[in-house]
């Protein structure tokens, strides 16, 4: 497997308008207040957001995990962030994802996504991939079954567990 970090952090282009790219946290922390969450706790001030965002690097350099953030190149801002998040145990990657409302709809995530597969799939040599979201949250189980993710199970507090095999890619 070839696992974070690079030498050179990798940036995707999605299309003309979206860009899959380093969030640099003293450079951008007030635009990503709202977007910054860390084992699903939720940033509420700047400084949080700065802790969450340091919380990541470091699980970056470490090996456990690659945060994208999804800028819209027409006007430089963040507009989601992605990523695979706790560790790689058995060549298997965690996708956590968001995006903010006013982009929903728009195929942003599923673009971005797309890319972030296919990243885990062909550079990284992941076999399997993850992602637990809420049984309510309709929207993304739309989003992943639409990305050819299977549900697996059901997990306490309502929780869906979706995987997604690099066979089936």
């Amino acid at each position: 497997m070839y696992l974070p970090p690079y030498k050179t952090f990798p940036e995707l282009a999605i299309g003309d308008d979206i860009a899959l790219c380093e969030l640099m946290p003293n450079q951008e922390i007030d635009d990503v207040v709202d977007l910054s969450y860390y084992d699903g706790e939720k940033a509420a001030t700047k400084d949080d957001a700065l802790v969450l965002l340091h919380k990541i690097k470091e699980d970056y350099t470490k090996g456990d995990s690659i945060h994208w953030g999804i800028k819209d190149t027409r006007n430089g801002e963040v507009v989601g962030a992605c990523g695979f998040y706790r560790g790689f145990n058995n060549e298997t990657g965690e996708l956590g994802y968001l995006l903010r409302e006013p982009y929903h709809g728009k195929s942003i995530m599923a673009n971005a996504l797309q890319a972030v597969i296919k990243f885990g799939f062909t550079v990284m040599n992941l076999k399997k991939l993850r992602v637990v979201t809420h049984a309510k949250n309709t929207h993304t189980q739309s989003l992943l079954k639409k990305l050819r993710f299977k549900k697996e199970r059901k997990l306490d507090n309502d929780a869906l567990e979706f995987i997604l095999h690099r066979s089936s890619f």
